[in-house]
Order: structure tokens, then sequence, then C-alpha cells
């Protein structure tokens, strides 16, 4: 089984496996029509950040304006997938919100360059032919969510960019 931090685009992996933590249709906006089903996947790796600070200039004003905390925080590293609309009755069908998969003929493509909703490089694609089979046994301890958080002086780039959505 491949992490999903060692996904490359364009790359063979044979099986992930994760949980599906967000899933969600992708509807063309003067139509809507279904363009795609898409879905963010996370794994049972945990890893560090690195140093992460926090600014609490609430306080005490202009003395104390940051906090830096070394590698407290775990965090498991996320991934989208997307199913084009032509499939996507055969998938939705297969998967369920919440489940654990292990999850095998995908492809491995690269991340949008705008609209990201993980800052993942790569994204998977799944077909007709993708298998979900279930995880039955003890499931791993995977989080039902992954969160990207950023620094507070960074919200107002956020909000004009469209690189990274989530």
């Amino acid at each position: 089984t491949t992490l999903i931090r060692a996904l490359k685009p364009n790359e063979v992996y044979e099986t992930i496996r994760a949980r599906i933590c967000r899933l969600w249709t992708n509807n063309d906006l003067s139509t809507g029509r279904l363009i795609s089903l898409d879905c963010v996947l996370v794994d049972e790796e945990e890893y560090f950040l690195p140093d992460t600070i926090f600014y609490y200039p609430h306080l005490i004003p202009n003395i104390i304006n940051k906090i830096t905390i070394p590698h407290l925080y775990l965090q498991h590293e996320a991934i989208q997938g997307s199913i084009r609309a032509r499939d996507s009755d055969t998938i939705y069908q297969k998967i369920q919100l919440g489940n654990i998969y292990d999850i095998s003929n995908f492809f491995v493509t690269e991340n949008e360059p705008t609209n990201k909703v993980v800052p993942h490089i790569a994204m998977l694609q799944f077909v007709r032919a993708t298998v979900f089979a279930p995880v039955t046994e003890e499931a791993p301890p995977i989080p039902y969510h992954r969160f990207y958080f950023i620094e507070f002086d960074q919200l107002q780039h956020k909000i004009q960019s469209t690189e990274i959505l989530s």
C-alpha cells in the first residue's frame, strides 16, 4: 500500500488505503450539468508540522505577539480524487463518505494549478474500473477531517487567491 504523501503525478501505484472524508458534486454554474464527483482522501500516516507559530496579540498587546510551539500538531496527508460525470453513478454506488477503502486501478495526475482543495502536487482520477475495497478488519486511526491552517496575516491574501480553496 502506498501512502498519499508518496504519490506523484504520472506514476503507477497498485493500492492506497484512505478514508473518504469529503464528497461533493462539481456542477457547471450556468447549466447545472454535472461535471464531476469529487472527494478528499486522508490516509493513516501521521507526521509533525514544523515549528508552528501562533499569534496571540490579544493576550498582552504590544508585548507578546507570537508563540512558537515546536512539533505540536500531528497531521495526516490528504489528496483530492475526481470522477468524471460519465463514471460518477457507477462509482457513487461503490463508496460512502467516512468509510476506509483499499483503492486500486486509479490514475495519478497533476493537481490543477488553481482551485485546488488540498495542496498536494497530485490528484487521483477514478474510473469505472477503479476498485474500492472496504477495509473490514480493525481500521487504522485515520481521521475524518484534514485541515490546512494558515497564519492570521495570510488571511487577506487567501481571500483573493484561487490557488488553494480550502
